[in-house]
């Protein structure tokens, strides 16, 4: 079952919440998209060791705005979401916070950053809500299913 508690101490979030958004806001309100991805891609660089191969992947993939097709979690340590393109599936599950609405809901922005619990930290912020996973790995199967004209 998905964890009730939805936070584990501080959220890790640091770039793609509204305090990050401030951050990198311009004079005319909108924001400094090149900035923010530049500073984000700088943090991914200086924990790039700490994360296997699979995580640096999913940090890197182009996931934005692709739909959350199903989630499972088959037992305690281990977590399945399938997106248009690709199937994640997590092992070493530490803590989840996926809500059912999730299903039929939009990838928007994500985070991964090494967790204070072993394994790693995914944020993502969802076009109605979020998702919280702290995993030891994650593996990615791809597939074939996706919309026509979609990146």
């Amino acid at each position: 079952m998905m964890q009730e508690s939805r936070f584990i101490g501080d959220s890790p979030m640091r770039f793609f919440n509204e305090k990050g958004f401030a951050r990198y806001q311009k004079s005319d309100g909108g924001t400094d998209w090149d900035r923010l991805w530049g500073d984000y891609g700088k943090y991914l660089m200086s924990i790039r060791d700490q994360l296997s191969p699979a995580w640096q992947h999913l940090a890197e993939a182009d996931l934005h705005d692709r739909d959350i097709v199903s989630i499972e979690q088959p037992s305690r340590g281990e977590f399945i979401m399938d997106l248009e393109e690709m199937k994640l599936t997590f092992t070493g599950v530490k803590f989840v916070w996926v809500p059912k609405s999730a299903v039929g809901d939009r990838w928007v922005y994500w985070e991964v950053s090494p967790s204070d619990r072993g394994g790693v930290d995914l944020e993502v912020r969802l076009g109605r809500d979020e998702i919280r996973i702290i995993a030891d790995d994650v593996w990615i199967t791809k597939h074939s299913r996706s919309r026509p004209g979609v990146r």
